[in-house]
């Protein structure tokens, strides 16, 4: 079950982000909003959140038995891949964000 969160976390990133960003879309703080990051031009939520994330849907309130957590990768410290791509919205940290999604498939 974990292996198939990471898989579609990892297919997440790679649809909602990573190819975004390769057809020079730009992630933007909003902050005239929630100071969440969107895509410029039409203003539509970068889906980055936990919302969008299936390790977050299923792990919930139960952040320590998330994979991610578990390699040491714990998405609020500041220098997370997680973080450093809401810091800095580019293609280079959301790959990063990948690379530690696909280093809990080489955990297991």
């Amino acid at each position: 079950m974990k292996q198939n969160l990471i898989l579609k976390s990892i297919k997440h990133w790679e649809k909602d982000i990573i190819e975004p960003l390769e057809n020079g879309r730009k992630g933007i703080i909003d902050n005239y909003g929630y100071g969440c990051l969107i895509w410029s031009g039409n203003g539509d939520p970068v889906k980055c959140y936990a919302e969008h994330c299936p390790l977050c849907a299923e792990y919930k309130l139960k952040c320590k038995e998330c994979p991610l957590f578990q390699i040491g990768e714990r998405c609020e410290d500041e220098d997370s891949a997680w973080s450093k791509f809401q810091e800095k919205p580019i293609l280079s940290n959301a790959r990063k964000m990948v690379k530690a999604l696909k280093k809990c498939l080489e955990d297991k």
